[in-house]
């Protein structure tokens, strides 16, 4: 669903997108007895921390189509981890912070449906 602020468009959501994310980060500090946890007060705002946060990983695959389901093999690097495990604080937001490729790699098989236009 498209964002529109000047609501010209009566299929949208009638604020804009930046509005949209501010709500998202007010919602998402406010503290519930029912909700199981909160954005720490000292967390810049989402916004300004958008691009920061990001993953980025570097790889490649391998698909094999069949008539009626895919299989996929996948290997990936980290090439910047935004949170890694706590003994790994060092890397974090770096790129390619992680020296031991068998550290940051990861291979992935899927099997699944084919698409069927």
């Amino acid at each position: 669903m498209p964002f529109d602020p000047t609501s010209g468009f009566a299929q949208a959501v009638p604020f804009g997108l930046e509005e949209y994310l501010d709500l998202v980060d007010t919602m998402g500090r406010a503290v519930h007895p029912s909700k199981r946890g909160a954005i720490p007060a000292s967390t810049p705002p989402l916004l300004s921390r958008l691009g920061k946060d990001l993953a980025v990983g570097v790889g490649g695959g391998l698909r094999i189509d069949f008539s009626y389901f895919v299989i996929r093999l996948d290997y990936s690097f980290k090439a910047k981890d935004p949170s890694p495990s706590p003994n790994r604080a060092n890397v974090q937001n770096k790129w390619f912070g992680y020296k031991n490729w068998s550290e940051a790699d990861q291979f992935q098989l899927a099997i699944s449906y084919p698409f069927i236009l």
